[in-house]
């Protein structure tokens, strides 16, 4: 395989169980609809034992409105900085801008596309802070489990 290897790297989050609280802000980039937690993947974190947050409005473009959240014990946040600031891991979908990226504090976990490749300022900004960050570009995959891959 060309000198692939499973790697196997511990990873801690941090706190976990109930201590544990998982932020989604809004999406920022224009025409962006998705948001990384539903409130149906809500129920499921929250059943694991995690305390789920969202930033206000962030699932509207996907269909989901506040009450939605609020109906399945998620914690509705006014702002992004708020969020941010009150969440041991942010979920996004697209990578985060140079503000947002202001908003990770030392200890803080994050995980999202990062474009990690060719993007030198953003990890240059995330160096010297104790975050954990996964940029989902570099998770391997399992072809034919994602409908969005195509190989030909």
């Amino acid at each position: 395989m060309g000198g692939l290897k499973e790697a196997r790297i511990p990873f801690e989050l941090g706190k976990k169980g109930r201590n544990m609280k998982i932020g989604t802000p809004k999406e920022i980039l224009d025409g962006e609809d998705r948001v990384a937690m539903t409130p149906q993947s809500a129920l499921r974190l929250q059943r694991m034992g995690y305390r789920c947050l969202i930033e206000k409005s962030a699932g509207v473009a996907a269909g989901f409105n506040d009450a939605d959240y609020e109906a399945v014990g998620v914690e509705v946040i006014e702002t992004a900085i708020l969020l941010w600031r009150s969440s041991d891991l942010i979920a996004k979908v697209r990578q985060p801008d140079e503000t947002e990226l202001t908003y990770l504090t030392n200890g803080q976990s994050f995980i999202s596309f990062f474009k990690s490749f060719g993007h030198d300022d953003a990890i240059e900004l995330v160096k010297p802070m104790d975050a954990r960050v996964i940029a989902m570009e570099m998770v391997p995959r399992i072809i034919g489990c994602d409908p969005t891959l195509r190989f030909v």
